[in-house]
């Protein structure tokens, strides 16, 4: 996607592709010549992937994070190379050697090294990769590890995808390419297996029975402890524990008995991990260190505690947890001298920064440059950050340690906050003075005589902030001659040589290149508008962590909605939504399915649970901060909004919502949107219809489905500019419905169909007609009634194609081309 700026298009010039001799192991070789400063550092690194022996030897999981590092540094200085202004194609030669050389490294494992890399990459289940993969083909796991590649590639995401699919089936009794559950448990056992690392001692086998006794006592004592430090002490004594397990010997005792007496270990060990991992990272107690666990999640913070980890998982890990910790040490360090010039945390956001007045001194002027300095290394280290910072379990003792106080600690305002409190200081500063500071950090002065006080702030702040566009200052711009009436250009040729070779200045490409970086401009927008969305929120936990979940009430947020929510306070600080269920319990479990099947989708699902507070059933999701009611004004959204709005109503179709009003779409603070509040989901089932005039909550004018509103924009023109309506959106969701196997959909609306028909909720009477006619009974058990709703669920998510392909051709929105992919 280039330097991520924002361009309509841009001009190429287009000419034959040079072949060259291929360089290290094979690998495309960069373009020959002399190359410009700028590309010089980025050709380095790239070549030193390159020269990175093949994967071989026993320690390949250090070997890998060396890999990554080098990569990463490679990829670092391609980004820099781009933002001087390295010709595109150099740089294009240069990812691609790069690409050539991972892929390389990569290739050279054998499937278990790939497995076990993935495993310490935190990939699920990477035994189920690749089964139905051809000889000589390149191995999907490779891909998912290559780190040449953005982890939030779209391909990475479907690699995992489909290995928990199949989890899924082998879950629901289905064997998947021959494999069974069990043998699928003995793969993953073998992953895990202990290496001794020369930290052994010899056991008896009564020291051993004391030593599981003595984990049985600390599991007792932490299902009766009260507080979270005491259970984090628990833990803490229990992997100490654990570890003299893991590394004992036992010659009185037989290997498969040893083996065992560990695993039930770790087995001990993890069940108490849960929910109290942060507690034990954030404030430690105990002689563990677990300075590199605060860095990651909570398993591979367990697992960098643990003994029994396999040095092939271990090192990707301990790779990870070094490289955030210097983006932490890069950023404690700016921040600190950033940190006498932050205003006050209790402030509002606009305080202007606490620096000298620039009146004329050096000592002013001297100030505002140590800052900006500091900015910009603070900047880019925050920048890094936020990238891993959700998934840091130990961030609150991070945040401590950091020390900027609650206004300036992370996440925080970032860049964009440095940006509103400098503009703010600024406007209260002389314009001559200010462009005096632009001059001493390398503005040509003559650029700067009529430059606004805006432009000078500007210039200035896009120092840190990569939001702020800078603006060109290279020279006086001159007054612009009389336009000259142009002269008539001769269209280039249709076909030949003249179409698209050449100068590229010919009609035919300059108007290819246009749509050429218009597609690539929107594809852009389609994948950051998706990371927008999706990075907003956490992962799914399974339904067993979220029951032992400690939670404690807090005081409610400001939110909207008619149903009543109570608010807790759950591990790592998080805050969690708790609606009581009027329905017994049955909304809850058609919100928490509807969640699942929607993620499963691939759309932006808060994820729900069911759960049971003070004796009552309802719906527990995590809180999401930072985000507002999407606006109701059509003309106010994007072409990513609207795709991602098309791809929303094939989901609330499946799941039979009926209730997607702009209120319950929230706006990310990274300008995605993520659909919430599915407590209407089947409500209607089996008396609904797909259509623009079916509104069954009496909803018109703002309050009718998001969906519905972008239709009628559409055909009456109200779009903004150059937006439309794009029915192939929908394919991507589509699918995805169509790939989950029936089974599998059944077994996550069970609780929905049974607890629904059991409390006769709003869709009992339509299935309890369907339930009759199929076993031709006048009173079917709710049993019967259930199956009749399982049944119309999967009806339903295999007629989609069909059924949307139908809806769009009524609405006047379908062609041939895009019938022939619906039908």
């Amino acid at each position: 996607m280039g330097a991520g700026k924002k361009k309509k298009h841009q001009s190429f010039v287009v000419a034959p592709t040079a072949h060259h001799a291929p360089g290290p192991g094979g690998q495309p070789a960069p373009v020959p010549g002399p190359h410009p400063p700028a590309y010089e550092p980025a050709l380095q690194a790239v070549n030193h992937v390159a020269g990175l022996a093949p994967g071989q030897g026993a320690d390949i999981g250090a070997q890998f994070a060396t890999l990554c590092q080098q990569t990463n540094v490679a990829l670092g200085s391609i980004g820099q190379a781009v933002a001087e202004g390295a010709p595109p194609e150099l740089i294009g030669v240069a990812e691609e050697h790069l690409k050539s050389a991972t892929h390389a490294w990569l290739g050279s494992l054998n499937a278990q090294q790939l497995q076990a890399l993935a495993v310490g990459a935190g990939f699920e289940h990477p035994s189920l990769v690749g089964l139905n993969a051809k000889p000589g083909h390149p191995s999907a796991l490779a891909h998912w590890l290559d780190p040449a590649y953005p982890s939030t590639s779209m391909s990475k995401a479907a690699i995992q995808a489909k290995a928990a699919e199949r989890y899924d089936k082998l879950l629901a009794g289905e064997p998947v390419a021959g494999m069974s559950l069990a043998d699928l448990v003995g793969a993953e056992q073998a992953l895990a297996k202990h290496k001794p690392d020369g930290t052994g001692w010899v056991a008896t086998p009564e020291q051993l029975h004391q030593l599981q006794a003595h984990l049985d006592d600390i599991a007792a004592k932490a299902s009766e402890a009260q507080s979270a430090a005491e259970r984090a002490a628990l833990l803490a004594e229990a992997i100490s524990t654990e570890n003299l397990f893991s590394d004992a010997s036992c010659p009185a005792m037989s290997p498969d008995e040893l083996d065992a007496r560990k695993a039930a270990a770790r087995k001990t060990t993890t069940g108490l991990s849960h929910g109290s991992m942060w507690q034990l990272v954030n404030e430690p107690t105990g002689p563990l260190e677990v300075s590199g666990a605060r860095l990651v999640n909570s398993s591979e913070a367990l697992a960098l505690l643990r003994h029994s980890t396999p040095a092939e998982v271990l090192g990707p890990i301990q790779a990870k947890a070094a490289q955030r910790q210097a983006d932490f040490e890069q950023l404690k360090a700016s921040g600190h001298a950033l940190a006498p010039h932050l205003p006050p945390p209790a402030g509002p956001a606009s305080s202007p920064l606490k620096l000298h007045a620039l009146s004329g001194t050096e000592a002013g002027h001297d100030e505002v440059l140590a800052f900006t300095k500091a900015a910009g290394q603070w900047a880019q280290a925050h920048t890094a950050i936020e990238k891993w910072w959700v998934s840091a379990i130990g961030r609150a003792s991070l945040n401590t340690e950091l020390g900027l106080g609650p206004g300036w600690g992370l996440p925080g305002p970032g860049p964009g906050g440095l940006t509103t409190s400098f503009r703010s200081w600024a406007k209260q500063q002389p314009l001559g003075e200010l462009k005096e500071v632009a001059a001493a950090l390398g503005t040509p002065p003559d650029g700067l005589k009529g430059a606004t006080r805006a432009q000078v702030q500007n210039w200035v702040a896009a120092r840190w902030d990569p939001g702020v566009s800078a603006p060109d200052f290279s020279a006086p711009k001159p007054k612009p001659a009389k336009a000259l009436k142009p002269a008539p250009v001769t269209p280039a040729p249709a076909s030949g040589p003249g179409a698209v070779a050449g100068t590229g200045t010919g009609t035919g490409a300059v108007i290819l290149l246009s749509k050429f970086a218009a597609r690539k401009n929107a594809l852009r927008d389609k994948l950051a508008h998706h990371v927008a969305s999706v990075s907003a929120l956490p992962a799914r936990q399974p339904q067993a962590d979220i029951d032992a979940m400690a939670l404690s009430p807090t005081a409610a947020p400001p939110v909207g909605g008619a149903h009543k929510k109570v608010f807790f306070t759950g591990p790592e600080a998080s805050t969690w939504m708790f609606k009581p269920d009027k329905a017994q319990g049955a909304r809850a479990h058609a919100e928490a399915a509807a969640s699942e099947l929607l993620g499963r989708a691939g759309l932006p699902a808060v994820p729900v649970y069911t759960a049971v507070i003070g004796g009552q059933k309802g719906s527990l999701q995590p809180f999401i901060s930072g985000t507002g009611p999407l606006d109701p004004a059509v003309q106010a959204w994007s072409q990513a909004d609207v795709d991602a709005i098309v791809r929303y109503h094939v989901g609330a179709w499946a799941v039979g919502d009926h209730d997607g009003k702009p209120d319950n779409v929230l706006r990310t603070a990274g300008g995605g949107l993520v659909p919430i509040d599915q407590g209407q989901a089947f409500k209607f089932f089996g008396s609904d219809h797909l259509g623009t005039t079916y509104h069954p909550n009496g909803a018109y004018g703002a309050g009718r489905p998001v969906y519905h509103q972008a239709y009628a924009a559409a055909k009456g023109g109200a779009l903004a500019k150059g937006v439309r309506i794009r029915p192939e959106a929908a394919l991507p969701v589509i699918s995805a419905f169509e790939a989950i196997p029936d089974a599998q959909y059944r077994s996550i609306l069970h609780g929905t169909a049974h607890e629904g028909a059991r409390h006769k909720v709003s869709w009992y009477e339509a299935m309890r007609a369907r339930a009759a006619k199929a076993h031709s009974v006048l009173s079917p058990t709710d049993a019967q009634v259930a199956e009749a709703f399982l049944d119309h669920a999967c009806e339903r998510k295999n007629r989609l194609r069909a059924d949307f392909a139908g809806f769009f051709a009524a609405e006047g929105l379908s062609n041939e081309a895009l019938a022939a992919q619906m039908g």
